[in-house]
């Protein structure tokens, strides 16, 4: 029987060119992790001079909002037990969502009112995560080093998670943070919840019910900081049905979280299922509706949805069709809109519109498979037009291609836009052992060409060759032969082998 020990030592570099002007560096590194078994579902993790340089990259996403996008975790540190710390439920409302820790806080920088940011080096950082009876435990505490050029200082940074399995199939919860990527003193979160869930209610049905509070403090802030919340939700195959309510505080600004506005939100939603019988596999009908009131209690957002038409058919082919009005109270501007070329901004005011939305989506077990719809009506005193489509090509078992555009034609007092974002995701499994990815978007807001390729070749159960390159180009605003600018360009080769024990 062995000691449960992994030693996982790796050795990353290659040349890259972060600016136009910049002279090309070459950039190496050693990282070390370590993995102990401490029980059969407990484990602990240590990283040093940690490397993600066979992250994937984010896909860049349209943003017709004034609130900020929230981008996925891909980092495998991270995402390695990433359940433990989820908390409480129906918090991950469209257009409001609350998370009290939010990994992507760690190692990566956004300034504020921006969409890309940088990595923050992580010196070191250790990990305890699993289950010991029926009490799921999540530790995690690292330090990041300083970035000069952004005012980043070295700090350290944690979060503890700890949920007891209660009845048969509910939990009861407590969730802690500390620190901050900026460093400002007195940084914490606590919190706890409980949900109630069964699957035998009223016999065979399902049942979910849970409440959540949290207090966040760090220097400076002293209005109100804390948000709570509950929830009920009822998904069963004929009738699925929930609803939400949550209050943030104007002041609840978790350091090591993610939350897009503070006030009171409502969300509810119910869809009601038939089964007509072949060709027709299911219909559904139903609704929702979504309202966020601000702090002193005037309503800032709200959206209706009705769904006349939802059929999926038994080849797995479905057609949607969604009305819904909507409205905004907005108490400052914002520019919805913002390129080298143009900018296009939202006054300050109350704004109500109302939308169509159709959709229809081909099985994705089909050869070619994807989605359609297309969105028409108003939007803040104007006008809109999206079109959105997906294509997934699978000329080849080992190969798979999926181009997708998103294109926004508005038509707006003073003057309107048109927004587009295009993408081609192209992966090569030639074997489970080896795989070859890449990934490439335009779009004109940024006007930005970016590329990312990455290979993974395990060439031993114990061993894997990572290499990534990302290159990035920008397209000129100005009428010149030269239409197209280098941005940065970066090659990353990394080797990583495990040892064990």
């Amino acid at each position: 029987m062995g000691l449960g020990l992994t030693l996982r030592p790796g050795l990353v570099g290659g040349p890259k060119r972060p600016f136009p002007k910049a002279k090309r560096d070459f950039d190496r590194d050693i990282s070390f992790d370590a993995n102990q078994l401490l029980g059969p579902n407990l484990a602990a993790v240590m990283t040093i001079n940690t490397d993600f340089g066979e992250t994937e990259a984010d896909a860049r996403q349209t943003n017709l909002t004034r609130f900020d996008v929230l981008f996925p975790e891909k980092r495998a540190f991270f995402l390695e037990g990433a359940d433990i710390f989820e908390f409480g439920s129906g918090l991950d409302v469209d257009g409001a969502t609350v998370i009290p820790f939010f990994s992507r806080t760690i190692g990566l920088y956004t300034p504020e009112g921006e969409d890309e940011g940088t990595v923050v080096p992580l010196r070191g950082g250790g990990k305890l995560q699993g289950r010991i009876g029926n009490t799921n435990v999540g530790a995690l505490a690292v330090a990041t080093d300083r970035v000069k050029s952004f005012g980043v200082p070295k700090t350290e940074m944690g979060a503890v998670r700890i949920r007891q399995n209660v009845l048969s199939e509910s939990s009861l919860g407590v969730i802690g943070t500390f620190g901050d990527p900026l460093n400002r003193t007195r940084s914490w979160l606590g919190g706890a919840d409980f949900t109630y869930r069964t699957s035998q209610f009223q016999e065979d049905k399902n049942l979910i019910a849970g409440i959540w509070g949290l207090a966040t403090d760090r220097r400076k802030s002293r209005g109100d900081r804390g948000a709570y919340g509950g929830n009920i939700a009822y998904p069963n195959d004929e009738l699925d049905a929930g609803m939400t309510f949550f209050h943030v505080g104007r002041d609840f600004k978790p350091s090591l979280g993610f939350v897009q506005r503070a006030g009171q939100v409502f969300d509810a939603s119910a869809d009601y299922t038939v089964r007509p019988g072949a060709p027709v596999r299911q219909v559904k009908f139903g609704g929702g509706y979504f309202e966020v009131r601000n702090p002193n209690g005037r309503w800032e957002s709200y959206a209706l949805s009705a769904k006349p038409l939802d059929l999926t058919f038994e080849s797995g082919d479905r057609l949607q069709l969604e009305f819904s009005p909507e409205g905004e109270r907005l108490k400052e501007s914002f520019d919805i809109f913002d390129s080298p070329a143009k900018t296009v901004e939202i006054r300050a005011g109350q704004y109500d519109w109302k939308r169509w939305t159709s959709r229809g989506t081909l099985a994705p077990a089909r050869q070619i498979s994807g989605e359609i719809a297309y969105s028409i009506g108003g939007f803040y005193g104007g006008h809109l037009r999206t079109v959105e489509a997906s294509v997934i090509l699978k000329p080849l078992s080992i190969l798979t291609l999926q181009l997708t555009s998103e294109r926004n034609m508005a038509t707006l007092e003073p003057t309107g836009f048109t927004q587009f974002l295009h993408g081609l995701h192209a992966e090569l499994k030639l074997s489970p052992e080896f795989q070859v990815t890449h990934f490439l978007q335009y779009d004109n807001e940024s006007r930005s060409l970016g590329s990312a390729s990455r290979l993974r070749w395990t060439f031993h159960p114990l061993g894997d060759l990572f290499v990534a390159y990302n290159h990035n180009m920008t397209r000129s605003v100005q009428q010149t032969r030269k239409r197209w600018e280098f941005a940065s360009d970066q090659l990353l080769m990394k080797v990583q082998y495990s040892l064990r024990w």
